[in-house]
This record gives structure tokens, C-alpha cells and sequence, in this order.
């Protein structure tokens, strides 16, 4: 099927060696082009696998003659413009290439993509997911995320699971843990007992930071309940007192 449209670049035009020689030759080159464009074997100037005379070509050209021709076809190979096969025909380098990028971009579609680039996505998806996958299930087989043991004193179920979130979590603002990084932190935990470890990756998670919270986390008062503020007593109310005139009546004259 043959292409409706032949693909022309402005810019390329400008800045390429077609541009330094006359109208005339420019002219030539472009009506060479659109023949290029609906010959048999896209970008030559061929049929049936050879080369098209000159006679043929000065005239579908548009050329008052062959010696017209054959002086513009001379100074647009002076400029390094038009190839010629081991056969002799004509071809243009861009759009020849231009062709071969078509049909391979047609080919990888119909087989799902460049194999090039698939196999360096696929390599790479298919890392992500074992990554993934990895530290979905290593927390459960074979010891913590990245597969360092958990010190004895850390290893419960409990723990575990606080730790799988730990990683998850990690694993959301990509910062993933290393091996040698989440050793130390379990020797660290270990260090704090079992409980304030869990309590210190319970308060990280619950504040959001990247890196555990010692200090904070392991203060009393950062995840054990504050004691209740002892109530104040309301003020008595006031009693009311009789006047004293009624308490200690005066006498009254004679």
C-alpha cells in the first residue's frame, strides 16, 4: 500500500545541503522526490528493479531538455545531495530512511514492540515484580524485608507484622531499606526490648517519618497514656447566715 502523503521537513530542508544550490536544482530535487515517493521501491527512482533512464527522468521532471537535466543533476551531486544504489538508481538517504523506521515501527506493532526496547522493559518490569513480590512474602519466609534474620528477642508474630508495614511503608516514599540498614535498626530494636520495639515502629508509622524514631518514641509519656489531672475540688458554697440582729436581738427600752 502506497503512502498518501510524502513526508517533507522544512527545518531539515533549510539546513541541509539542498539549500545552498539554485531554485532550478532545488526544483529538480523536489519533483525527483515526489517519483521517489511513488515508485515501486519507495525512495529510488526505479521500476521493476532498475534504474529510470535520464531521458525518462528529464522529461517526468519537467526539464526543457536533457542537458537541463543532466546540469542540474550535476550540481545537486556536487552538493552530496541524491545516492546512488550499486545499480545506479537514485535514492534520497532520508527518505529511504524514513521508509525502514515505517515498516520496522509497523513490524514490532503487529509483534508487540521494538524487541530491543521490550526486552529492556520486560528485564526491567519483570524486576519490579519479583522486587515486589519478594517483599511481599520474605517477611513470612525467610526472616524480614530485605532477608536479614530477626533477632531472637524480636522474633513474634506481632513484631513481624509491624515490621512488614515498616517496609511497605519504606517501600511508598521509595526508600527502600538495605540489608546492612535494616540490620543495624534490628540491633538497634533488639537493644530497646520487644515491646518499646514495636511501640518505636508503631509511633514512625503513626508520625510518617522516613527513618525509625528513637528518641521521641521511646519517652514515656510518647505511647503510654498521660495519667489523669487530678480533679480540683469545687470551692465550698456559701452557707447562709441569719442577721444578727435576728441571732442576738437588742433590747428594747422600757
Amino acid at each position: 500500500m502506497k503512502l498518501p502523503a510524502i513526508h517533507l521537513y522544512p527545518g531539515d530542508w533549510l539546513r541541509d545541503n539542498i539549500s545552498g544550490c539554485s531554485l532550478a536544482a532545488q526544483g529538480l530535487w523536489l519533483r525527483m522526490m515526489f517519483l521517489m515517493h511513488d515508485s515501486d521501491r519507495y525512495g529510488y527512482l526505479s521500476m521493476n528493479g532498475t534504474a529510470i533512464p535520464s531521458e525518462s527522468l528529464a522529461r517526468r521532471c519537467g526539464c526543457d531538455s536533457l542537458a537541463q537535466y543532466e546540469s542540474l543533476l550535476t550540481e545537486l551531486t556536487v552538493a552530496g545531495v541524491p545516492e546512488r544504489s550499486k545499480e545506479g538508481a537514485i535514492f534520497s538517504r532520508r527518505m529511504v530512511r524514513d521508509d525502514k523506521r515505517r515498516r520496522d515501527g509497523a513490524t514490532y506493532g503487529r509483534k508487540g514492540g521494538n524487541p530491543i526496547l521490550k526486552k529492556t522493559i520486560n528485564h526491567t518490569l519483570k524486576g519490579i515484580c519479583e522486587d515486589e513480590i519478594e517483599d511481599e512474602t520474605s517477611v513470612a519466609a525467610k526472616g524480614s524485608v530485605r532477608g536479614v534474620p530477626f533477632p531472637s528477642v524480636l522474633d513474634t508474630p506481632e513484631f513481624r507484622e509491624w515490621w512488614r508495614k515498616w517496609g511497605q511503608h519504606r517501600r511508598e516514599i521509595k526508600k527502600k531499606l538495605t540489608p546492612q540498614m535494616e540490620e543495624a535498626s534490628l540491633k538497634k530494636l533488639a537493644s530497646y526490648g520487644l515491646q518499646t520495639a514495636i511501640h518505636i515502629v508503631e509511633f514512625t508509622l503513626e508520625k510518617g517519618w522516613q527513618g525509625l524514631g528513637y528518641g521521641p518514641a521511646t519517652q514515656q509519656n510518647s505511647f503510654s497514656p498521660k495519667p489523669p489531672t487530678p480533679k480540683i475540688p469545687d470551692a465550698p458554697k456559701p452557707v447562709a447566715v441569719a442577721p444578727l440582729h435576728e441571732i442576738f436581738p437588742c433590747r428594747t427600752k422600757p
